[in-house]
């Protein structure tokens, strides 16, 4: 039996007890019941995310990406599988990155310092696909000035990833 299967097991055991136990003790049963249930949560998540890889690499993949992926997460699933994590993009790559393979390049541009782990993630995923990727972080209107100082790298980019965040406002000209 592994541990997702004795959380599961001990989980619906204090359900069991709880609702039979009629005492007004229930609180605490609920609070374990809740804790067992993200354990046991987050352990399934993480199974499940070594089995899909395990399976993918049996299939013949040779670089797997993995999104959303947490630090504790992470550390768990790392016991089983050999990848790189990027905890800033919360992503790991099984394979590595490729050398770039595509033609031209992509651009990422953020507008603030705060779009950094989306930026991170999309870069990432990109440079997983063999492309070039140039980053531009904090380039918004309170860094304008850095914004026409890489102005040619934008102007010569096969494809811009523009990040603005909640507070961003891209004008486009039509």
């Amino acid at each position: 039996m592994n541990q997702v299967s004795e959380l599961i097991i001990a989980k619906n055991s204090l359900v069991a007890i709880s609702s039979s136990d009629g005492s007004d003790n229930t609180q605490s049963f609920h609070d374990q019941i809740e804790y067992l249930e993200r354990i046991t949560t987050n352990l399934h998540e993480s199974v499940m995310k070594v089995r899909i890889v395990n399976e993918m690499n049996r299939q013949g993949q040779d670089r797997i990406l993995i999104t959303k992926i947490s630090k504790e997460k992470a550390r768990k699933v790392s016991k089983s599988i050999k990848f790189d994590y990027y905890e800033e993009a919360q992503i790991g790559i099984v394979g590595g990155i490729p050398e770039p393979s595509g033609n031209g390049q992509i651009v990422i541009a953020t507008g603030g310092t705060s779009d950094y782990n989306i930026a991170e993630e999309a870069a990432l995923t990109a440079e997983v696909y063999g492309n070039k990727v140039l980053r531009l972080y904090d380039v918004g209107v309170a860094g304008v000035h850095r914004l026409i100082a890489n102005s040619q790298y934008l102007i010569n980019a096969n494809v811009v990833i523009a990040i603005a965040g909640m507070e961003g406002a891209l004008v486009i000209q039509t």
